[in-house]
């Protein structure tokens, strides 16, 4: 397995970016190799996702000539131990060429299926016009290993890096709606404190008020679960009662607005 202990020169790359290009083109250099590609497989739905490439766009693969990769990957698979695979014949030579303009005389595909990670890969290495090897060599293992490690290490940064602009910006949003329920319930209760509510009934009303407003603040609260847990599940919209939370929200503000002569109707009305 890949350390870096074991690998230096990887410590004096700029960026992750940089350590991944800096891997392929050491692989080909020392391989014989003009391009390749690096495929994630799901053996279950038959899916092939080109994850990174050298003097080959991904791109494409993952799009219109997804096709093509899918056909290149199941005739390799004729043979499904890592070998070298004859493919003058396949319609990925020329959508490689056109895609790569400085590739020549590719014929044959370094063809290397592998697990890392809990995942499936498959490596597609072309090898240029005067490698004549037939064989498969330790070397190259490795180095599609250190390929391997740095690759899915550099995913699961990403991940990390949206998951956290993703927790901020919930953290942010749930922080302002506490806010705003705080500066309610003090408003409510100053109005109670200032002798502004003189029936009982309508004291009882900015009572029920403040712990309709306790409550909805205590349930954005626990809402900031959702940042921290990654199992949690949204629950269906189809459960989801638009009337009722347009109802409650009229009662959260029903006092102010009778304070205020502001009268206020909701009528339901089926969509068809």
């Amino acid at each position: 397995m890949f350390s870096v202990d074991a690998y230096r020169e990887v410590e004096q790359t700029e960026n992750s970016t940089s350590v991944v290009e800096f891997l392929w083109r050491q692989l080909a250099s020392d391989h014989g190799c003009q391009a390749g590609l690096l495929v994630e497989v799901d053996f279950n739905h038959q899916r092939y996702v080109a994850i990174s490439g050298y003097n080959i766009p991904t791109a494409p693969f993952n799009g219109t000539e997804a096709p093509v990769l899918a056909e290149l990957i199941q005739d390799c698979f004729r043979f499904p131990k890592p070998h070298v695979h004859a493919i003058s014949q396949s319609r990925a030579v020329a959508l490689i060429q056109r895609l790569s303009r400085n590739l020549q005389g590719i014929t044959r595909v370094v063809f290397v299926p592998t697990s890392a990670y809990d995942r499936k890969f498959i490596l597609l290495a072309f090898p240029t016009a005067t490698n004549n090897e037939k064989t498969i060599s330790p070397a190259l293992l490795s180095a599609l290993d250190r390929l391997l490690f740095v690759i899915s290490n550099v995913e699961s940064a990403e991940q990390n890096a949206t998951r956290l602009k993703v927790t901020e910006f919930f953290v942010r949003e749930v922080g302002h709606d506490i806010a705003s329920s705080v500066q309610a319930i003090i408003a409510k209760l100053r109005t109670i404190r200032d002798g502004r509510v003189e029936e009982k009934s309508a004291l009882k009303r900015k009572v029920i008020e403040i712990e309709n407003e306790i409550n909805g603040t205590y349930a954005i609260a626990d809402k900031l679960g959702l940042a921290i847990d990654p199992n949690y599940q949204l629950r269906s919209f189809a459960d989801f009662d638009v009337a009722g939370v347009i109802s409650r929200a009229i009662a959260q503000v029903s006092g102010e607005a009778q304070e205020r002569k502001i009268h206020i109707e909701f009528k339901r009305r089926l969509a068809i």
